[in-house]
């Protein structure tokens, strides 16, 4: 979908990406537990340790071709590592079908003046039309939804306490499906310095792994007062909120969907 240089995120793209990412999924699957929220941000610490060791091993020239499958390959791609691209692209085409359907019933749950199939339909065209400019152009969108994160901290001052129940998981656990290894080995795999210049190396790559798990902990925090202060699913704020991280969650699977070193799962590619 989008091209090499249109895929590079800062390390503050990538805090707001993954705040966006772990945040629209508790939010799609309406999870109201506070344990069930820890699942997800274990998975996204497992999951970015395991990408810092990645990206400890693999070269950091953004002009690199096939960048991802060189990401997981350590530099030296092989069957083994397209094999594993191959099964976490997939894994991720699967959740992104499955975002999409929860999104567009969010969507049509509160404009039921819309038929279900024209609200996916908009929903996927809105996703399609953000994802084609690159992860580049996600993340700086994606730097907006500060803007919505100021108000729920300053709304916490007005509100009443809720009984939240701080000793269960929640029985379905969908929680467990919230985070996925390929969007954050994507990440880390995409992220450079601050400047949007000329990358440069990242002489201290623990900051990768520290905003990733950043941005998962305010998501986790923030769905945590949206429970605690009992926010409605009514409520217009908390849509908006949502849809926002979630059109950003479609968008961005979208682009792992569809990296640049997917179809070359099939044969290697000549570099430029």
């Amino acid at each position: 979908m989008a091209e090499c240089s249109k895929s590079k995120v800062t390390v503050v793209q990538l805090f707001f990406l993954s705040f966006s990412y772990v945040f629209s999924g508790l939010f799609l699957i309406r999870e109201r537990s506070f344990l069930s929220f820890l699942l997800p941000l274990a998975a996204v610490l497992v999951f970015s340790l395991f990408g810092y060791f990645f990206l400890q091993c693999a070269p950091r020239t953004f002009t690199e071709k096939e960048r991802f499958l060189c990401f997981l390959s350590c530099g030296k791609p092989h069957f083994v590592s397209r094999l594993l691209m191959t099964f976490l692209i997939f894994l991720s085409a699967a959740e992104m079908i499955l975002t999409w359907i929860l999104f567009a019933y969010s969507v049509h749950s509160f404009s039921a003046f819309l038929s279900f199939s024209l609200t996916a339909a908009l929903v996927l065209l809105l996703a399609l039309f953000i994802g084609s400019h690159g992860l580049t152009a996600l993340g700086r969108f994606s730097e907006l939804s500060v803007f919505l994160i100021a108000p729920l901290f300053f709304r916490t001052v007005f509100c009443d306490f809720e009984a939240v129940d701080f000793g269960a998981f929640s029985s379905d656990l969908y929680a467990l499906l919230v985070v996925t290894p390929a969007p954050l080995f994507y990440l880390f795999s995409m992220t450079v310095p601050a400047s949007t210049s000329m990358p440069k190396p990242i002489k201290n790559l623990s900051v990768v792994l520290i905003c990733a798990f950043s941005g998962a902990a305010l998501a986790v925090l923030c769905a945590f007062l949206f429970l605690l202060f009992g926010t409605g699913e009514r409520s217009v704020f908390y849509l908006l909120f949502g849809w926002m991280a979630s059109v950003i969650r479609l968008s961005f699977l979208l682009c792992v969907c569809t990296a640049d070193s997917f179809p070359s799962r099939f044969g290697k590619r000549k570099r430029v």
